[in-house]
């Protein structure tokens, strides 16, 4: 079944599911059509010509995006290692690492602005940055929400500007998380997450984006 969503710039975008193989009779598997295993969303008008070529093709159902990126990054550190640390009620700290510590991804988020700064760092020498900006409401409880499924799919995490500014394409799988960050500026990082890494992390973000939520403890010193 199909319904209506809007997004931030109320442009009106019909959302379509579609079918995973579990959703499939068991004799109807190796006869399933050649569609992509992820859900997706079809929009009905073609993107602006400074859409990125991998958003294009997603949205008008040309790609599987989950399978196209995992073409393109073989091989991601897989992060299974978490520390959380609060700065104050609104603000803090993530670290999601691997089990040797060669490959990081650090996640500054701010309650307040909704704000997040991705930090990916390999051996502690290099590190890319990746800051997502005015982030509404709507857009963080959509991507969490999403991120939350029990299905396979896809989510992005960007606001109002899209492609125009940084942003995170999500791939949830059975076994694990794919993170893919896109900055404007030519450069990208991507990283795997354990299904319970990625739990933490989602519990931890939603409570610092929820109203309210997250303690009242003073702010920590800023050590591990």
């Amino acid at each position: 079944m199909s319904h209506q969503t809007h997004d931030s710039d109320d442009r009106t975008i019909p959302s379509r599911r579609f079918p995973v193989l579990s959703d499939l009779p068991e004799d109807h598997v190796e006869d399933s059509p050649s569609e992509p295993l992820y859900p997706t969303e079809v929009i009905t008008r073609p993107l602006p010509p400074s859409a990125p070529w991998l958003v294009q093709q997603h949205f008008t159902q040309q790609i599987d995006l989950g399978a196209e990126l995992a073409f393109r990054y073989p091989a991601l550190p897989l992060l299974s290692v978490t520390r959380f640390r609060p700065l104050d009620a609104r603000h803090g700290v993530a670290l999601l690492a691997t089990a040797d510590g060669v490959a990081s991804l650090v996640v500054d988020a701010d309650g307040a602005s909704g704000s997040v700064d991705l930090a990916f760092s390999f051996a502690s020498a290099l590190a890319l940055h990746f800051r997502l900006d005015h982030l509404s409401t709507i857009d963080r409880s959509a991507w969490l929400e999403r991120m939350r499924r029990d299905k396979d799919g896809v989510a992005f995490l960007w606001s109002q500007s899209r492609w125009e500014q940084d942003y995170l394409i999500s791939v949830l799988q059975r076994r694990f998380v794919n993170l893919y960050a896109f900055s404007q500026q030519q450069f990208t990082a991507a990283a795997r997450l354990t299904p319970e890494a990625a739990g933490k992390l989602f519990d931890w973000l939603e409570t610092l984006w929820t109203p309210g939520s997250g303690d009242t403890q003073p702010p920590q010193l800023l050590t591990w």
